[in-house]
């Protein structure tokens, strides 16, 4: 069912290069036309600021933000706080690569933001080699200082595994490397090439499923060491430190899409943006994606149980207008497997479960 919108996504396009792995959209070589991005982004936040709740959270996504030089980031911030009601509990995300950091744009994140999210994906450099990150792995440790000289210290690193030629080691190394830095979330990502990524077309091939699922093992036993806890299939963090944006889209939550490739939700159909910068400063109309309501809730309850708390029936209710139990019969298989946990009230996956939720997906699609 449509429900107003309380989180808002920016896409900021602008890349200094394309990862070998990536593809997510983004525009290379043009920064030419970043005072036109912002220019529309300026539009798009005054047509649609007045349709949003106060928002639970922002996420500035790419593409690289942090490619904006520091007064075009600042431009972007104070333009989202002026079109949009932001409390003080409000999550503002930006996504980082290190090597674009400075201390200029470290003091605006500091002033405007509450959160980053940074791309760091490995510390061997020959596995970032293998999936084409570029940059030194120690800018990592030099934007992380940059940060912290400004007392801002909620800085979430990204990892990858599953890397082709990449060991549990090397794995082992990666996670406590990352939470040596005293970050309080990770995120860790099996690699996954998609169609459209230079990893496609080269001979490079992703890992076995039997390394994959022990590197996933691996990462919950080293980072629950750590205090870092599990609280959906890919992502750890401290209490208190669990990502909002990301909570509420996978909660089904309705949300703003603004920037090119961008994607919006109003709790039932989804749209996005078009995947060409050109194009979207040109107005171009987005893709709707319109599926009938039930299709839908049951969409948003897969995505629910990629979560360690699941769904409460109640709260499954509130949100889609549905009842999620006559679709139980279609999963009761993974029950005898110990991958579901199930009440009166809430159903919720096992660790187990989690390992196999695209499975699980698969049934009730």
């Amino acid at each position: 069912m449509k429900k107003p919108y309380e989180h808002l996504y920016i896409h900021v396009p602008f890349c200094a290069t394309k990862c070998a792995y990536c593809a997510f959209y983004s525009a290379i070589d043009e920064e030419a036309l970043i005072p036109e991005f912002l220019n529309k982004m300026d539009e798009e936040f005054k047509k649609y600021g007045p349709s949003c709740l106060p928002l639970k959270s922002v996420f500035f996504g790419g593409g690289t933000p942090t490619l904006l030089d520091a007064p075009d980031l600042e431009r972007l911030l104070l333009s989202v706080k002026s079109n949009f009601t932001i409390g003080p509990d409000t999550e503002i995300t930006l996504e980082c690569n290190p090597e674009t950091m400075n201390d200029d744009k470290a003091q605006v994140i500091a002033k405007h933001a509450t959160r980053i999210s940074m791309g760091l994906q490995s510390f061997s450099q020959q596995n970032r080699k293998t999936i084409g990150r570029k940059g030194d792995c120690n800018d990592v440790f030099k934007a992380v200082d940059l940060l912290r000289k400004h007392n801002f210290t909620n800085i979430g690193l990204d990892l990858i595994y599953a890397i082709p030629g990449q060991s549990l080691e090397d794995w082992e190394i990666d996670l406590r490397a990352a939470v040596d830095i005293g970050t309080p979330h990770i995120s860790a990502y099996s690699l996954s090439i998609d169609e459209g990524a230079a990893l496609a077309r080269g001979k490079t091939r992703e890992a076995k499923d039997d390394i994959s699922c022990d590197m996933w093992e691996l990462a919950e036993k080293v980072l629950n060491e750590y205090g870092l806890e599990r609280y959906e299939i890919s992502n750890y963090a401290k209490p208190g430190h669990e990502c909002i944006h990301n909570s509420g889209i996978w909660a089904g939550d309705a949300y703003i899409g603004c920037g090119p490739s961008a994607a919006s939700f109003d709790g039932l159909d989804r749209w996005q943006q078009p995947s060409n910068l050109e194009k979207w400063l040109a107005e171009e109309k987005p893709t709707v994606d319109e599926i009938p309501p039930e299709s839908r809730a049951r969409e948003i309850f897969i995505m629910g149980l990629r979560t360690n708390k699941g769904w409460g029936k109640e709260e499954f209710s509130n949100q889609t207008g549905y009842d999620y139990t006559p679709w139980l019969a279609e999963i009761d298989q993974f029950l005898q497997y110990n991958f579901i946990t199930l009440t009166d009230h809430s159903i919720s996956l096992t660790t187990e479960g989690l390992a196999f939720w695209n499975t699980i997906c698969e049934e009730l699609v």
